[in-house]
């Protein structure tokens, strides 16, 4: 049983089952034992927030998975609305005209879910309400309308790595994942990038694909104009080959901060009517917003719930960190291979713990917890 001070994890690894089973099976079940039921109201609008990926991205959430939270929670008498929010920049793949392009070729249109998905922040990426918080960042934040308009929410994440947040799980979801295009800017804004004029070979590439137009270069001297950058590092970091684009570390903190800022808005928005799933399955370095596929870092874990976004967040990082990482991965270094490493530390060099901390004295939720593994 959980400590008085702790929160309740529930959890299904992700080993062979018989072949009446399987992981959709498995999810039915953790579904029934972890609560979902009492979280709405036969008639209650209930949202499904996902993340949809990114075109070119193979390693994101299986549609069949969503569909199973769908019939789930259409089996409990709610009214499921599948939502993902536009991307931080109107003009990349993520943006609002190549949204609902994405959702079709990564398979998520809504015969197979069941459900149409919808674009929670409209089709501009600007339906939004701003809601007050407290906070050493924000003092406010856009949340898209869709979330304020459901009477609960799941939350449904695929646990990846995060270069600057560390763990993109419930928390990340929750607080970028939910806020509109407005809002993912004033979260993203501490995140700007340098340029190392040792490493850069003035090939331009970032000044072509900077989507702001940020990035200039005059006379081979390439500059970044932080009062045009979001913060997204999104092509310019990605696609540099000499690595000579940089994030000072310093402002890591901050941004971490902003995005569980963010998350306490949804709180307000749901009234804390919230259910958190965490899927460890292809658990890569980066998110699936990003257009990268990188090689998974661990064996698959299973799946997670919670009421806690802390408490399944912690758990997360704690079952990657303690497995053994995968000998064809192509992190940096052994070290990351081996069980009970801070792998997302060691990859991205970022201070995993900070944020969940940071959470929890926000009083989003709390870092013990006791992991209840059910049968396969």
């Amino acid at each position: 049983m959980p400590e008085s001070n702790s929160s309740i994890v529930w959890g299904v690894d992700s080993g062979s089952y018989c072949m009446s089973g399987g992981m959709v099976r498995a999810l039915d079940g953790l579904l029934d034992i972890s609560g979902l039921k009492d979280l709405f109201k036969p008639g209650d609008y209930v949202g499904v927030k996902i993340n949809i990926g990114e075109l070119g991205n193979i390693r994101y959430l299986r549609p069949v998975m969503v569909r199973a939270i769908v019939e789930k929670i259409t089996e409990l008498k709610g009214i499921p609305v599948i939502m993902d929010t536009v991307g931080m920049i109107g003009n990349t793949l993520r943006g609002p005209s190549d949204w609902f392009y994405t959702t079709s070729v990564n398979g998520y249109p809504g015969a197979l879910l069941g459900k149409d998905i919808l674009p929670a922040d409209g089709y501009t990426g600007a339906e939004d309400e701003l809601l007050p918080i407290d906070g050493d960042e924000l003092g406010g934040i856009e949340v898209a309308r869709g979330v304020v308009e459901v009477a609960a929410m799941v939350v449904v994440s695929h646990v990846t790595g995060h270069p600057f947040f560390g763990l993109n799980g419930a928390l990340f979801n929750k607080g970028v994942g939910c806020s509109s295009q407005k809002g993912k800017w004033r979260i993203f804004d501490p995140l700007k990038p340098v340029v190392d004029t040792a490493r850069c070979t003035n090939c331009e590439d970032c000044v072509a694909l900077c989507p702001t137009q940020a990035i200039t270069a005059n006379n081979g001297v390439v500059k970044v104009d932080h009062g045009r950058c979001k913060g997204c590092n999104h092509y310019c970091l990605g696609f540099c080959a000499q690595g000579a684009l940089k994030v000072n570390k310093e402002s890591y903190p901050r941004f971490q901060k902003r995005v569980v800022e963010a998350a306490t808005a949804v709180n307000v928005a749901t009234m804390g009517k919230l259910f958190y799933l965490n899927f460890l399955l292809d658990v890569g370095k980066y998110p699936d917003y990003y257009t990268v596929n990188d090689q998974s870092i661990t064996p698959d874990l299973g799946i997670l719930a919670s009421r806690d976004p802390v408490a399944i967040d912690q758990a997360s990082l704690d079952l990657i960190n303690k497995a053994p990482g995968l000998v064809f991965q192509k992190s940096q270094g052994y070290s990351t291979l081996a069980p009970d490493s801070l792998k997302f530390e060691e990859i991205h060099g970022v201070d995993t713990s900070y944020p969940l901390q940071y959470a929890e004295d926000f009083g989003l939720g709390l870092r013990k917890y006791h992991l209840e593994m059910i049968g396969g």
